[in-house]
C-alpha cells in the first residue's frame, strides 16, 4: 500500500483491498470523484459528475468536421487555458464511427433516436438514452422516451442495453453468463450526480448490472459498450489507446 498527493491531498492506494480509493478532484470549476471499489473479485473505477460543477459534454468531431475518435484528439484540439478532466466512450457507432442512435450536443439532435429492431448489445430491451436537460440528469428507457419526450435537452447519447431500469436489473441478464468484457456504463445517482463506470477486469452484463444496483445503489444504469471501453483520467495516470472510438463523453476543466 502506498501514498500520492494531488492537489494537497494525501491519498492512500488500497486497489487490492476492499476499500475504495477515493480522490477529490477540485481545479477550477470541476470536482469530479473518483473511487475504485471492489464487488466479488472485480473491481471498478468510478467518476461521479456533478452537474453544478463539472463541465459534461460529448464529443464526436471538431470544428472542421474531423472526427476526433480518440482521447489526443481532443487534449489537441481544447484551448490551452482548459484540460480534459475525463473521458470515456460514450457509446455505440457504425463502422464509420458515428452514433447508432440519438446524439445531441449542446442542443442540437445531429442523430435521430433510434427505434429499429435488430441484432446485438444496442437492441437489446430495454435500450435507453443517458441525457441533460432542463431538470438535470436522467436515464429513461427508449420507449419512456418516445411516451413523453423530455423538454430542452442539451446533451443525450443512446444506447443499450439497459442495465437497471427502475431499480431493476435487466431481466435477459444470465447471472452465470461467461460472456465478458471490460465494459463501462453510465448511473444516475440524481438529477444532479451522474456515475461513469468502467470495470477493471472482464465482467459480464449481470456483474456490471448487479454493482450498479447492489453496490452504488442506483436504481438507473445504461450499458455504453465493452471491449473497446476506454478511460482518460489524468489523476490515475490512465490513458486508453487500444481502439479508436465514436462517441466520447468527458468533462472539461475552465478556468
Amino acid at each position: 500500500m502506498g501514498q500520492f498527493y494531488y492537489n494537497g491531498l494525501v491519498v492512500s492506494l488500497q486497489r487490492l483491498f476492499l476499500v475504495s480509493l477515493l480522490i477529490t478532484i477540485a481545479p477550477a470549476t470541476s470536482a469530479l470523484t473518483v473511487q475504485t471499489l471492489r464487488q466479488a473479485d472485480q473491481s471498478y473505477t468510478v467518476i461521479t459528475v456533478d452537474l453544478k460543477r463539472d463541465a459534461l459534454q460529448l464529443f464526436l468531431h471538431d470544428n472542421q468536421g474531423r472526427l476526433y475518435q480518440s482521447f489526443s484528439a481532443i487534449t489537441q484540439n481544447l484551448p490551452k487555458s482548459q484540460q480534459l478532466a475525463f473521458a470515456m466512450n460514450a457509446g455505440m457507432f457504425h463502422a464509420n464511427y458515428l452514433p447508432v442512435g440519438l446524439y445531441v450536443k449542446q442542443a442540437q439532435t445531429l442523430y435521430p433516436l433510434n427505434t429499429a429492431q435488430g441484432k446485438g448489445n444496442f437492441f437489446m430491451q430495454p435500450n435507453g438514452v443517458f441525457l441533460r436537460d432542463s431538470q438535470g440528469f436522467k436515464i429513461l428507457s427508449t420507449a419512456d422516451f418516445l411516451h413523453q419526450p423530455p423538454q430542452s435537452i442539451q446533451l443525450a447519447t443512446q444506447s443499450g442495453p439497459m442495465l437497471v431500469d427502475q431499480g431493476r436489473i435487466n431481466a435477459q441478464f444470465k447471472p452465470d453468463s461467461t460472456s465478458r468484457y471490460i465494459r463501462n456504463a453510465v448511473g444516475i445517482r440524481s438529477a444532479q450526480q451522474a456515475v461513469f463506470v468502467i470495470s477493471e477486469q472482464p465482467v459480464s452484463f449481470y456483474e456490471l448490472a448487479y454493482f450498479f444496483r447492489q453496490r452504488l445503489q442506483i436504481n438507473q444504469a445504461l450499458y455504453l459498450d465493452g471491449a473497446i471501453s476506454s478511460l482518460y483520467l489524468p489523476v490515475l495516470k490512465r490513458h486508453d489507446r487500444q481502439r479508436l472510438l465514436g462517441p466520447i463523453i468527458g468533462v472539461v476543466n475552465r478556468p
